[in-house]
């Protein structure tokens, strides 16, 4: 399924570790030398500056080649038509970009996300179904499908999340259709769903066959950790309901107001408790964020103060809050210490270190002053030397 030989992923994934064990101290210059001598990378992955030179130059050269098609084949009639024979193209030149290895290059970055829209925009623009939500669900099904197909195919991210977007989008849309009861639940099923998907990719860090995923996994685990404490926050709750009654011409009241309003306040504290408690930095970075997200929201309905000065607060919280916590782990407590690795990618490195140091005869030789002997005397090992 991947495109990028399984070889390249490794010795990245290798190389990553090894930069991020050398940054604490966990090996030497000398080891990540070894690292990188042993696990060449050579897929291209240039840096943020040219990675972002490179994406606006394809943009441009898109843009460019669509209008000459289009002046070219005269498709003013056919745009549908157009942006799908246009989004595979785009497919066929992401497949040869990323066959020269190009891998977060800006290229095909471009290509990956020109492609999934091109193709999920022609066939949205072809399709009529109305405002039942049918359109809705079908398009987010078309979207989830193309965007997991890229992400399986070229280990990506980015286009990942889209994915499991477009998938909590489906599963939104196909339980409103069920009317009344939907409209009163919805926050329970999306946060049941988000809190599945969490645990899917936390549990699949753990297996060596998601290790060409890993990053992938990681981002759609923050990102499930974001869309859980959304599906119970009180103004989101607030805006979805509101857009329903626009759409249907009618008026919902939001469900249980006390559960959104404690939910609100008090996931990010559960999110900060459990980072500590586990030692996840992941759970305790996004619990801070949120917990700065909790006071904006019950500011923007209890309004003590501005919204300029409300922001102020919640910036502040989430500063001092970071602050508190920074030096309180600035001593280790049971193993969990501000680091900025992670402690499982520094030991992976290190042990990587020394499986290469081993192989390529790094490790320091003894020497044995002791000799084991009947002594020089013949006293049973009473002499000088043994």
């Amino acid at each position: 399924m991947l495109v990028y030989p399984k070889t390249e992923l490794f010795n990245l994934h290798v190389n990553d570790q090894a930069d991020e064990a050398l940054n604490v101290g966990y090996i030497t210059a000398d080891q990540r030398t070894s690292i990188k001598t042993a696990y060449p990378v050579k897929l291209y992955q240039p840096g943020p500056v040219a990675q972002a030179g490179l994406g606006l130059l394809t943009i441009i050269i898109l843009l460019l080649s669509a209008g000459l098609l289009v002046l070219v084949f005269q498709l003013y009639n056919s745009i549908s038509g157009f942006l799908v024979f246009y989004g595979l193209l785009c497919y066929v030149m992401l497949e040869i970009m990323a066959r020269k290895n190009h891998f977060n290059s800006g290229v095909d970055n471009i290509l990956m996300f020109t492609t999934a829209w091109l193709i999920i925009g022609g066939i949205g623009a072809s399709m009529n179904m109305g405002e039942n939500g049918l359109f809705e669900i079908f398009i987010s099904l078309v979207a989830f499908v193309i965007c997991a197909f890229l992400c399986l195919r070229f280990s990506d991210a980015s286009i990942g999340i889209v994915a499991i977007l477009a998938l909590l989008s489906f599963v939104f849309f196909c339980y409103l259709q069920l009317g009344s009861p939907a409209l009163q639940t919805f926050p329970f099923v999306m946060a049941a769903v988000s809190g599945l998907i969490y645990f899917i990719s936390i549990r699949g860090l753990r297996y060596q066959a998601a290790l060409y995923y890993r990053n992938t996994l990681k981002w759609i685990g923050i990102l499930a950790l974001f869309t859980l404490y959304a599906s119970g926050n009180f103004h989101v709750v607030v805006l979805i309901c509101q857009h329903i009654g626009q759409r249907t011409r009618s008026v919902y009241a939001f469900p249980l107001p006390g559960f959104l309003w404690t939910w609100t306040l008090l996931v990010p504290l559960i999110y900060v408790v459990l980072g500590i408690a586990r030692k996840d930095r992941t759970l305790l970075r996004v619990g801070l964020v949120l917990a700065g997200v909790a006071v904006l929201t019950f500011l923007q309905y209890f309004p003590i103060v501005t919204a300029e000065v409300a922001m102020l607060i919640a910036g502040l919280f989430t500063v001092v809050s970071s602050y508190g916590i920074m030096r309180y782990l600035r001593v280790p407590r049971n193993g969990f210490t501000f680091d900025e690795a992670d402690d499982e990618s520094a030991e992976g490195a290190n042990l990587e270190a020394v499986v290469v140091g081993e192989a390529f005869g790094n490790t320091q030789t003894v020497q044995n002053d002791t000799t084991f002997g009947g002594g020089s005397f013949g006293g049973a090992g009473a002499g000088e030397r043994f």
